[in-house]
């Protein structure tokens, strides 16, 4: 898993909370451009066995229906756009969905109840995205336990997935 940034990070957090809380989008585009830029100096995609020829399907981690239709946007669909085009890699919102509410990751208390918090709340509804590629990103705005990639990777192997790179703005 890779993370541009650290959450501490006041610039970073602020957009962070930006993007989730007063619904600014343009901070996700300007997320999506840092995460880009990470990959770009410091990650390198070939590092990451990636190459143009294969390419890779980009899947932001979904929410909830409820939690999407209050915010109005899925926060990591916007940065996973943002990284998608510039790659030229397919996005997918179609294939992996959340299939129940769950309390956020941030309410949470230790790495057990986060890892029970978000148990088989994802699942696969269409594989036809990720059959001919190589290489499936996730992409998420921020990571704690890594317990939410864990258990969107799970399902993805569930399915015949080999290769996942997991991608975050900010590791808290």
């Amino acid at each position: 898993m890779g993370a541009a940034a650290n959450y501490e990070n006041g610039a970073v957090k602020n957009m962070i909370h930006g993007l989730k809380f007063r619904f600014l989008k343009k901070s996700g585009e300007a997320l999506g451009k840092l995460l880009v830029h990470y990959v770009d100096s410091v990650a390198k995609l070939q590092e990451f066995d990636i190459d143009k020829k294969d390419g890779a399907v980009v899947i932001p981690i979904p929410l909830s229906k409820k939690r999407e239709r209050v915010r109005g946007f899925n926060q990591s669909e916007i940065i996973a756009r943002v990284f998608a085009d510039r790659y030229e890699f397919d996005l997918a919102l179609d294939c992996l969905v959340r299939t129940r509410d769950t309390v956020p990751q941030s309410e949470t208390g230790n790495i057990a109840e986060r890892l029970r918090n978000v148990r088989e709340c994802f699942s696969v509804i269409n594989e036809k995205p990720l059959i001919d590629k190589k290489m499936v990103v996730l992409i998420d705005d921020v990571t704690t336990s890594g317990a939410t990639i864990l258990a969107a990777a799970k399902e993805l192997k569930r399915v015949g997935v080999k290769h996942i790179l997991a991608l975050v703005i900010a590791k808290a």
